[in-house]
């Protein structure tokens, strides 16, 4: 009986036994994805994001002889040998009262002469406009271009412009971060104003970031302005 009984036991233990071999069998493998399928996967994924569009580089040489942040606080990118390049040197009298543009100009930095063209006033305007078209770079930004706008009968208002290739929001973050008081992803922003002085409401400096003609303008404008124009 003794015996019997032991042998019993045992009897159970190896059905016990054989019933867990055939759920939890130690020797089995779990299954291990193929190099096909990582690539498959892979794939999907690269799929799924869009791509990267690898940003062209920037044309022309460094303008830090032409552009700089002394002026950052009234908005005005220009370097004093840029200033007088714009307000002196490229706008000549014709000797009708009028104005022309000058003969080819020294770029400070660019390191060749560029010819500039005057913009004639429109209708009631009376402002000439001198334009500069080159390819250059200044704090990652691609710099296509500048422009001075006057007003001969008198010494205001006035602008100065940069014009750029980046779009508006990187070119409103990238001088905001200089210094520059300029609007946020771009626009206008209203840098200093008097309150009735000349003929508008205000009188004072504003900036602008915005899309002209296919390119990013960066002006610093001065003159008057009315309530809600800015």
């Amino acid at each position: 009986m003794k015996y019997r009984h032991i042998l019993a036991i045992a009897a159970i233990g190896m059905v016990a036994g054989c019933g867990n071999s055939e759920t939890t069998d130690p020797t089995a493998k779990a299954a291990v994805p193929s190099a096909s399928d990582a690539a498959s996967a892979n794939a999907a994924v690269a799929a799924a994001e869009p791509a990267q569009a690898t940003p062209a580089p920037l044309r022309g040489p460094e303008l830090s002889a032409l552009l700089g942040t002394k002026d950052k606080a009234i908005c005005r990118p220009f370097t004093m040998d840029g200033r007088v390049l714009l307000y002196s040197a490229s706008a000549i009298s014709d000797g009708k009262g009028g104005y022309r543009a000058s003969g080819p100009r020294d770029i400070p930095g660019l390191g060749r002469k560029i010819a500039p063209t005057v913009l004639q006033p429109a209708q009631n305007d009376g402002r000439y406009g001198v334009r500069y078209e080159f390819d250059g770079q200044w704090n990652g930004l691609q710099v296509v271009g500048m422009g001075y706008d006057f007003n001969p009968g008198s010494d205001l208002p006035e602008s100065t412009t940069l014009y750029l290739q980046d779009d508006p929001a990187k070119v409103a973050s990238v001088l905001g971060g200089l210094g520059f008081p300029v609007a946020e992803g771009g626009g206008a922003k209203v840098v200093h104003k008097n309150a009735g002085f000349g003929p508008g409401d205000y009188f004072g400096l504003v900036s602008i970031i915005e899309k002209r003609d296919g390119r990013t303008a960066y002006e610093c404008r001065e003159g008057p302005f009315n309530k809600g124009d800015y």
